[in-house]
């Protein structure tokens, strides 16, 4: 019996198709994707273009560089000032350390005068002597006499002169701090101190 030869496999893709491919994703939400980013990217900039100062090269527009621009002068410090003589009426202690200060300032020399006792809202029966007075790291070149008076108690009991009589205040002192100035001299009224044990003149 003759025998038929097979037949040949033929690949035409129209009778074997290739299998399919996965469909592609849509590209609606990549599309959106990106507009949202060039939305933010352009707001981004137009910020950032609002916030910088708009220099057209006229004179009307000038950079402040030269008062402080890093920042290392000393700002004014009054109302710590303040804040601090008010605390040394209570507990006798005052701190004007690193204020960069020229001199003991007027507030301190008047800090128990009846109207600033007044401004400060603290009665009489509150107030303590000033026992420890830290003066360190200023600018001090001398120390007014009349902060300390080289007088004797006695003899500035019947002084009519208000700045000696200030200057007596400062009697209780057991401790005071002055290192770190460029004081040349000191007060002889410091001998009058008869309560002071300690003095910082270091530097």
């Amino acid at each position: 019996m003759p025998t038929r030869p097979l037949a040949t496999a033929k690949t035409d893709a129209s009778t074997n198709p290739s299998p399919p491919q996965p469909a592609k994703p849509s590209t609606s939400s990549a599309a959106l994707r990106d507009q949202i980013a060039k939305a933010k990217a352009a707001k981004r900039a137009a910020t950032n273009t609002s916030k910088m100062p708009q220099v057209d090269g006229s004179d009307d527009y000038e950079f402040d560089l030269s008062s402080d621009p890093f920042n290392a002068k000393p700002k004014n410090n009054k109302g710590l000032l303040i804040k601090r003589i008010d605390a040394a009426r209570a507990d006798g202690r005052l701190n004007i350390a690193a204020m960069g200060l020229k001199s003991i300032p007027d507030e301190v020399l008047s800090m128990y005068d009846a109207e600033e006792m007044l401004k400060s809202k603290i009665s009489w029966n509150e107030t303590v002597d000033l026992t420890r007075l830290i003066a360190a790291g200023n600018e001090f070149e001398t120390i007014s006499d009349e902060i300390f008076p080289d007088i004797g108690s006695d003899d500035a009991a019947t002084s009519d002169d208000n700045d000696t009589a200030k200057g007596l205040q400062f009697r209780g002192l057991e401790s005071l701090d002055l290192h770190g100035n460029m004081l040349t001299t000191i007060p002889a009224g410091l001998r009058r101190l008869e309560r002071l044990t300690t003095l910082n003149l270091v530097s």
